[in-house]
């Protein structure tokens, strides 16, 4: 038998010159085409993702404003009832923490007449643009704000002793004018 080591033994011959590169073989680095596809597609995504994140600001901005007008609004319309002033047609003014944000209330009759709705609309510019926050609730009127608590009780149980009735509750709406 032959010996099998000079078949295996014989070299290839390369027949690539000195200083190019062997085909098939790639160096590290970017061509000059995927460096441009690359610039392109962030000139397209970069603006995109800045006009999401602008969005996504305004949107929160919006929702805090209006979350701030419920709160005010809310605060209010348990100061007025509290006091008694909403009896007192026509009462408007500011809030003195809050200087965007202002305030009107409107009492209007609801039902038979023996109970009446009032109103507190708080109002904001937002970019130019009156927005509004109204908040409602339901007040017996000529009974001293210690007794609106006491009358909404007998009117919550005859309600429900009987089946039917009125009750009091709070209403939001939200909206430009």
């Amino acid at each position: 038998m032959s010996d099998p080591a000079p078949i295996f033994a014989a070299r290839r011959r390369s027949s690539v010159r000195p200083g190019l590169r062997p085909s098939g073989r790639r160096r590290g680095g970017f061509t000059l085409i995927e460096v441009l596809a690359t610039l392109l597609l962030m000139a397209i995504a970069i603006p995109v993702l800045m006009q999401a994140v602008s969005v996504a600001l305004n949107t929160a901005d919006a929702a805090r404003r209006k979350t701030e007008a419920a709160a005010l609004a809310q605060s209010k319309l348990s100061e007025l009832v509290a006091t008694g002033d909403w009896q007192s047609a026509g009462t408007a003014g500011d809030f003195p923490d809050h200087p965007a944000y202002h305030w009107q209330s409107a009492v209007q009759a609801w039902g038979d007449g023996s109970v009446e709705q009032l109103d507190v609309e708080v109002s904001w510019l937002e970019k130019g643009i009156e927005r509004t926050y109204v908040v409602s609730t339901l007040v017996y009127p000529a009974v001293t704000p210690a007794g609106q608590q006491d009358a909404a009780n007998a009117a919550s149980s005859a309600a429900s002793s009987s089946g039917t009735g009125t009750s009091t509750g709070t209403g939001t709406t939200g909206g430009g004018k």
